[in-house]
């Protein structure tokens, strides 16, 4: 109803995470609205599938699983073998172009996207967060007087390194 959907990429190296990332959010009563889950290839979304709705026995409505296969390739050692790419690799860097170039055809059409990774912990629902940041205030001195200045683009997460970090943004 906003625009928006909750995005992420999962591999057959990170089921297993995304499913108790899931477990997690339940818990707290954060489920992301509009979820979408995208699926590195079939047996990952049948894998996402089976524990979303028949284990855990969430409404199809509630969140997507979507293969995005065709958009994302991913390399030799993380297409159905369970291993991870490893950091900084050509193989990770060429599934995180592909990631974000998936991200760009989303915004393209007009839909706003909160990305995050499932190796996350969340301890409450992030959305209220990110919307006190989307306008940024300021005060003009006198008492209790604060004012919209703008709207932002985009809420980040930084790195030590002071850069974008891609792992969690709106």
């Amino acid at each position: 109803g906003n625009g928006a959907v909750s995005f992420t990429l999962v591999t057959s190296a990170f089921v297993e995470t995304a499913c108790s990332w899931i477990c997690n959010v339940l818990a707290i009563k954060a489920l992301p609205r509009a979820l979408v889950l995208g699926a590195s290839d079939v047996h990952v979304k049948q894998a996402l599938e089976k524990f979303i709705f028949e284990s855990l026995g969430i409404p199809a409505g509630d969140v997507l699983v979507e293969n995005v296969g065709g958009a994302v390739h991913v390399g030799k050692t993380g297409n159905g073998s369970g291993s991870a790419l490893n950091f900084g690799t050509t193989e990770y860097w060429h599934l995180m172009l592909e990631r974000t170039a998936l991200l760009r055809d989303i915004l393209d059409a007009g839909i706003a996207v909160l990305h995050f990774e499932t190796d996350q912990v969340w301890f409450e629902d992030p959305m209220p967060w990110i919307e006190r940041a989307m306008e940024v205030t300021t005060s003009d001195g006198s008492q209790n007087t604060l004012s919209r200045v703008k709207e932002v683009d985009m809420v980040v997460t930084i790195n030590t390194r002071q850069e974008v970090s891609g792992n969690f943004f709106y």
